[in-house]
C-alpha cells in the first residue's frame, strides 16, 4: 500500500505532512514552483505505509466551449446555452496537473484533503481524475476533518471515506450554468448595443459585471 494524499492549497498540504508525519518528513520539489510534495510514513491499521503529501491550487479544470463557439462570428449568442462544454485544465494548471498524475503512477490509494465543502469536493473529484489518467487502478477515497488539529488529521486518516458525488454535480451544474448565460448574454448585449451606440463600439459589455 503507498498513499498519495492532495490538499487544496500549499500551505495546506505543509501543516498536514508536518502533522502526520510528526515533523518527520521529506520534502521534494514538485512540478509547480508552489506544490511541494512531502514523503513519510505513517502507522496505518497497525503497518507502516509510504505516504506522500502533494497539493494542486484550487481547482485544476475549467469548463468551456468547443473551439467553434469560442468565435462571435460563428453562432447565434442564444446556441450557447445548448452548445457542447468541455472540461480541461487550462495551460496555467499543466504543471500542477503533471505533478498530480506524476504521483498517482507510484501511489496504490488517493486520499483527498481538500477543503469539506461543495467546492472542496468538486476539487477532490478533478484531482481524481487526474490520477485515474495515470493509473487506472488506484483507490480514491476522501478524508473528513473539522479541524487542522493532530488528532482530527489522525481520525481523518483512518476514517476516509468516498466522495460525495451529489455534491460534485451540483458544483459542475452551477459551473456549466454560469458559463452558458454569462458567455451567451455578454455577447448578445454587446452584439446588439454596439449596433445602436457609438460609445459601445469595440468594447465587450460583460454580463453580470
Amino acid at each position: 500500500m503507498r498513499v498519495l494524499c492532495v490538499a487544496e492549497k500549499p500551505s495546506q498540504a505543509r501543516t498536514l505532512a508536518q502533522l502526520l508525519s510528526r515533523n518527520q518528513f521529506r520534502q521534494r520539489r514538485g512540478l509547480n514552483k508552489y506544490c511541494n510534495n512531502f514523503d513519510f510514513e505513517y502507522r496505518l491499521k497497525g503497518n507502516l505505509v509510504p505516504v506522500t503529501m502533494t497539493s494542486v491550487l484550487g481547482h485544476v479544470m475549467e469548463h468551456d466551449f468547443d473551439a467553434e463557439y469560442r468565435k462571435w462570428s460563428v453562432c447565434d449568442p442564444c446556441d450557447l446555452l445548448a452548445a457542447p462544454v468541455l472540461r480541461s485544465v487550462p495551460e496555467k494548471m499543466h504543471n500542477v496537473a503533471q505533478n498530480v498524475r506524476d504521483e498517482a503512477r507510484r501511489a496504490t490509494h488517493l486520499y483527498i484533503w481538500t477543503d469539506c465543502d461543495r467546492e472542496g469536493e468538486a476539487i477532490g473529484a478533478e484531482v481524481a481524475q487526474l490520477a485515474r489518467e495515470a493509473n487506472s487502478r488506484i483507490v480514491v477515497r476522501r478524508a473528513h476533518y473539522s479541524a487542522i488539529t493532530m488528532d482530527a488529521v489522525d481520525r481523518a486518516m483512518v476514517g476516509v471515506r468516498d466522495l460525495n458525488m451529489r455534491e460534485v454535480a451540483a458544483v459542475e451544474a452551477r459551473s456549466e450554468l454560469d458559463l452558458r448565460t454569462g458567455a451567451a448574454l455578454t455577447r448578445l448585449q454587446t452584439l446588439r448595443l454596439q449596433n445602436l451606440f457609438s460609445e459601445v463600439k469595440g468594447n465587450v459589455l460583460s454580463y453580470g459585471k
